[in-house]
């Protein structure tokens, strides 16, 4: 897919349903210094559970320890959706209701948790070993 069919297609049909985490996920190629914090705070939590919110405190503590600004609640739940695409966390509440239909309107009927994949926790590890050479 090209940039500009990135930027100006709408979803591909058939290529992730809601719920099942962001459908452009397979075309990130490095996950960046805000997806890798996200994943070591929820390795940090392993193996709860733990709402949006409660993860955006816990990564905007760790950013301020570190001098950086917040982030919002809308970013952190980006990178998690594009983290729930690439199989790299779990969602624990995968089923979305229709609230409008005319709107198309989506929500969902009990708040998400969210906790580390297997794969988040084998990609931690050999980016810390990458990082120690």
């Amino acid at each position: 897919m090209t940039l500009e069919q990135f930027f100006y297609r709408r979803k591909p049909q058939g290529v992730a349903k809601k719920g099942q985490g962001a459908w452009y996920a397979p075309l990130i190629a490095e996950l960046g210094k805000t997806r890798e914090l996200i994943l070591e705070v929820l390795k940090e939590q392993y193996p709860k559970w733990i709402t949006s919110w409660h993860l955006t405190y816990l990564v905007n503590r760790q950013r301020k320890r570190k001098g950086l600004k917040n982030l919002a609640f809308g970013t952190i739940s980006g990178r998690l959706s594009e983290l729930l695409g690439l199989g790299y966390v779990q969602m624990s509440n995968e089923e979305i209701e229709l609230y409008d239909s005319e709107l198309m309107s989506f929500g969902w009927p009990e708040k998400p948790t969210w906790k580390i994949a297997q794969k988040g926790i084998r990609y931690l590890e050999a980016y810390s070993e990458s990082n120690e050479r």
